[in-house]
């Protein structure tokens, strides 16, 4: 079994990161990389005030229900130089609007490395790095009444496609 992944580009809302962990566990995603400004749960030797990891941790898991059990949280220093090592590893997908992506629905994941997903902040994106850093660029085709969706929303239509 692939061990597929997500990475958090510096997503703000502890309740986006929640209800992303809980879309991750009903599609067996183990592990979710975050970047720096990206609240994540109390993990094994964390270098947070303890009054921080539990605001935070109690935060994630009102929307996470029950899926903290299920994942593992990954703080990492800096997003582009992460993605470029975990390329190593992984197909590095990115989440994203953009010129140069291709429809998730026409994305047919063909090797045998696990994939990467990688999601952006939740009104910017993923930035032009971030991007250059990503072996694919994918969207989510939709109509064009709204620009765009909110982030977990996104990573669970992301999910169950790429499964």
């Amino acid at each position: 079994m692939k061990n597929n992944a997500l990475f958090l580009c510096n997503i703000r809302s502890a309740l986006n990161v929640g209800a992303i962990a809980r879309s991750a566990a009903a599609f067996n995603v183990k592990t979710i990389f975050v970047g720096p400004e990206t609240p994540y749960p109390t993990i094994t030797n964390d270098a947070r005030l303890p009054h921080i990891q539990k605001s935070t941790t109690r935060k994630i898991a009102k929307t996470a229900l029950g899926a903290l059990d299920h994942v593992t949280f990954v703080p990492v220093a800096d997003i582009v130089d992460s993605l470029h090592a975990l390329s190593d590893d992984y197909t590095v997908l990115g989440l994203e609007q953009d010129p140069r992506s291709i429809p998730l629905t026409s994305y047919r994941h063909n090797t045998s490395k696990p994939w990467l997903l990688v999601l952006g902040r939740e009104v910017t994106g993923l930035n032009d790095q971030e991007l250059s850093a990503c072996q694919h660029i994918i969207e989510i085709p939709h109509s064009k009444n709204k620009e765009s969706l909110n982030v977990s929303v996104a990573a669970g239509i992301a999910l169950f496609n790429l499964q």
